[in-house]
């Protein structure tokens, strides 16, 4: 066999492998966490009232199963986490959307924005540099 056939050889055999699919079945995990500042408060047209608002942690996390079902989509679960609370003593006092609030009195607001994300995609292309994934998303919150 000469050099030229045995590197043609070489060479298509070495594509035959590239193109074998990643996985049959992949179940995928992971988290991720922030630390988040809040400001802000409420008025009426002359006061502005200043929550002093926590510093909260929050979170997120997913799960996602892929499978090689012609037609069937994968799956993506994702949870995400935007809770805070704050609490001010006003120093005056006013009216905001029609109820009165009494001065040296205690307000409170809590915040919470919990989502969960349930998505449903096809791997249109995907390889170690690119992946293309085409779906949709439906959000509860």
């Amino acid at each position: 066999m000469s050099f030229k056939k045995a590197s043609l050889v070489l060479l298509l055999g070495s594509i035959s492998c590239i193109t074998h699919a990643d996985t049959v079945l992949g179940v995928y995990a992971g988290a991720q966490g922030w630390d988040m500042g809040t400001s802000g408060g409420f008025a009426d047209q002359e006061t502005l009232t200043d929550f002093s608002f926590s510093s909260e942690t929050n979170g997120a996390f997913y799960v996602a199963l892929e499978h090689p079902v012609p037609f069937l989509p994968n799956i993506k679960l994702v949870n995400s986490t935007l809770d805070t609370a704050g609490s001010t003593v006003n120093d005056t006092s006013f009216t905001f959307d029609g109820e009165l609030f009494v001065a040296n009195n205690r307000i409170s607001n809590t915040v919470d924005l919990t989502t969960t994300d349930y998505i449903l995609y096809y791997e249109i292309f995907d390889n170690d540099l690119i992946s293309i994934d085409l779906g949709i998303n439906g959000k509860y919150v």
